[in-house]
């Protein structure tokens, strides 16, 4: 009987193709976690310049994976899993994020060999806001990639040696980690940079997603911009840490605050039907223009019943950054501009220096050709 054979190399073919980047394939990894409801994440990184003893581990506290669940989801390609009706997490109401298969992808693509240990969640109430209590048993994983890829298809794969799975002590609360060791390769000092600095950017700047201190502008729209979908407030909860070797270098945002001259707000949320405009001169540009006040303007909605529905925080500079400091003028240059968040990640290539298919960096150059008038339609409130 003739039937169809799927050669071990899909998983080099399919990673080169849908995850281009190991930043990428790491922050395919932490989508993961927000999927299954992970408050917080560590991305920890050791050792990266010597591929044979280092290792990253992404730890998150979310509903973790039973032995089934993991066989199904996990050991499936193109698993069925998250193909719900709703498209939702199971906890928080999360509108998922993730795409079939490429978190498996991404740890391919990353290393040789994988471990995961989880903990299942009880399905009963969470313990406060960032624990979610463990049914009491858990599951270890090994998988070697090598031993997978020395076979020709996956049906030859000696799934003893390539797949370990056993079941574990599970601990007090669920959640799951995932540990990549034996790297595909050594990261330069370069690489390793330009890697940090495209791992920082996967979602949006901490000034632009919490609250501002009223030492930067006493008027806002809002304290936070909601940037996810979720029906429990509780779900809109969601941090990564990175650590080790992946801790950031310098906390550059901080003087970005503090030389920003304007703050530009919008609220096009689905709860109205106007798109609200608020722009507001930071406390220092209030203390040099006397003249210079917040100034809120309002439009109805284009399209109140299909949005886009949406809020929006824009920092604005003029001049230089801070004088003297060249390390912090070529971030600035790298992290200015405008680029495109789903969910709170960032959608990819846009954005980048020689992608802008939406036009928006262009219509920003060209921004001395149009500006509302606020004794026009567009009414200021």
């Amino acid at each position: 009987m003739t039937t169809f054979s799927v050669d071990t190399h899909l998983f080099r073919e399919l990673g080169e193709l849908l995850v281009g980047r190991d930043s990428t394939a790491l922050v395919e990894l932490v989508k993961n976690a927000y999927d299954a409801d992970a408050t917080r994440v560590v991305v920890y990184g050791q050792s990266l310049s010597h591929p044979e003893r280092g290792f990253i581990t992404i730890s998150d506290n979310g509903i973790g994976m039973s032995r089934s669940e993991f066989e199904k989801g996990f050991l499936t390609i193109a698993s069925r899993v998250k193909d719900d009706a709703t498209r939702r997490s199971k906890v928080f109401e999360r509108r998922y994020t993730g795409q079939k298969g490429v978190g498996r992808l991404a740890a391919h693509k990353l290393a040789r060999m994988l471990e995961v240990i989880s903990t299942r969640w009880s399905g009963t109430s969470p313990n406060g806001m960032d624990q979610l209590p463990a049914r009491g048993t858990g599951i270890e994983v090994k998988i070697d990639w090598d031993i997978v890829e020395a076979s020709r298809t996956l049906d030859e794969v000696d799934h003893t040696d390539a797949i370990a799975i056993s079941d574990a002590e599970g601990g007090r609360n669920a959640g799951t980690t995932i540990t990549l060791r034996r790297l595909r390769r050594r990261w330069t000092p370069t690489e390793h940079g330009r890697f940090l600095e495209e791992l920082q950017a996967f979602q949006p700047p901490p000034p632009l997603v919490r609250p501002l201190p009223p030492s930067v502008s006493r008027r806002l729209l809002f304290d936070e911009p909601r940037v996810r979908d979720v029906s429990a407030k509780a779900g809109l909860r969601f941090s990564v840490e990175l650590a080790g070797d992946l801790a950031p270098p310098d906390d550059y945002w901080t003087a970005m605050v503090q030389a920003a001259h304007w703050i530009v707000e919008i609220d096009a949320s689905s709860r109205t039907k106007e798109v609200k405009f608020l722009i507001s001169p930071t406390s220092s540009t209030s203390e040099e223009l006397s003249e210079a006040v917040p100034r809120e303007f309002s439009m109805p909605h284009p399209s109140p019943k299909d949005g886009p529905f949406f809020q929006a925080r824009i920092l604005k500079r003029t001049g230089v950054v801070v004088r003297g400091d060249d390390r912090l003028k070529k971030w600035a240059g790298r992290s200015s501009g405008i680029r495109i968040f789903m969910e709170g990640f960032r959608v990819l290539p846009y954005g980048e220096p020689t992608d802008d298919w939406l036009q928006l960096d262009r219509d920003t150059a060209e921004r001395g050709r149009w500006y509302v008038d606020p004794e026009s339609d567009i009414g200021r409130s």
